[in-house]
């Protein structure tokens, strides 16, 4: 059995600071990678569901995210829920 953890938002407790949002995100990989997750997954959306939080909650762009770990783990996989093929060119999603 493998383990992984769906990261649906990026609305932490920043006191309207959103500065912090990428070293949050890179300790809960690196975390989750020291006790053993297998995956870790973001969203690929341009702003926030509506059922998971206000659509002005801040939301960091999925592919350049799960870059920004990749250079952090070695064994958790890392993606991206879904892709929005709409708005990436065929090409980039192949690299």
């Amino acid at each position: 059995m493998q383990f992984g953890i769906q990261h649906p938002n990026f609305n932490f407790d920043y006191e309207q600071d959103t500065s912090q949002i990428l070293g949050t995100i890179k300790d809960l990989v690196i975390k989750a990678e020291n006790v053993g997750f297998d995956s870790f997954w973001v969203m690929d959306h341009f702003q926030q569901l509506q059922i998971i939080g206000s659509s002005q909650d801040p939301l960091l762009e999925g592919w350049t995210t799960i870059s920004v770990l990749a250079g952090l783990t070695t064994k958790i996989k890392l993606g991206t829920f879904v892709t929005g093929v709409i708005y990436r060119h065929p090409s980039v999603l192949a690299k």
